[in-house]
């Protein structure tokens, strides 16, 4: 329904909003927001390539209002763009994902499926008083970001993503691929 756009730019733009979240320490949900409010929009809204940046941001932006307890100025959203757009553009971003999504912004997330799985492992504390949460829970992280940028895995229902990536990481972490069977068939301890 994108006839500008190709999945490598979903990829490119999904990357940069991703260092962007990290350079400005959002919460991982806030990127799954924005990943969300993105596909969402892209279902019902053609857009030009040169305003795929925009979307982005514009995206990043409301979830971080949504989500975030401390949010950058709006001004620091259109300078990490380059200031290709002006500020009246994100604005009017804004608006229009906010009528075209109908005011939906509160949905669930792969991160929020994610948690309770990891909790049951160990791997995140039940009552996250400041306390660090296990590196499995870092990795799972990560590779649920993995499956976002790609454009087959974040059209999808995000449930599905987080019951492959806790799977995954209950075997790890109960030490179930403890041995790799090689091409050949043998088996060899890892």
């Amino acid at each position: 329904r994108q006839p500008e756009l190709n999945k490598k730019m979903w990829g490119i733009l999904f990357d940069w909003l991703s260092v962007v979240s990290h350079k400005f320490k959002f919460v991982p949900r806030s990127l799954q927001l924005a990943c969300d409010y993105m596909r969402r929009y892209l279902m019902d809204v053609p857009i030009e390539r040169k305003r795929l940046q925009l979307l982005g941001i514009g995206a990043l932006c409301l979830a971080c209002k949504h989500e975030e307890v401390m949010i950058p100025n709006m001004a620091d959203f259109v300078y990490i763009c380059d200031t290709a757009y002006p500020l009246e553009a994100l604005m009017s971003m804004e608006i229009e994902m906010l009528n075209t999504l109908d005011l939906h912004l509160n949905l669930p997330t792969a991160h929020d499926y994610l948690l309770p799985l990891l909790r049951t492992f160990g791997a995140v504390p039940a009552e996250p008083d400041g306390e660090e949460p296990a590196p499995l829970a870092a990795w799972c992280e990560c590779l649920t970001l993995v499956g976002l940028a790609r454009l087959e895995v974040a059209v999808r229902a995000p449930a599905q993503l987080a019951r492959c990536v806790a799977t995954l990481a209950g075997l790890l972490s109960r030490g179930v691929v403890n041995e790799i069977v090689q091409a050949d068939g043998s088996r060899a301890s890892g």
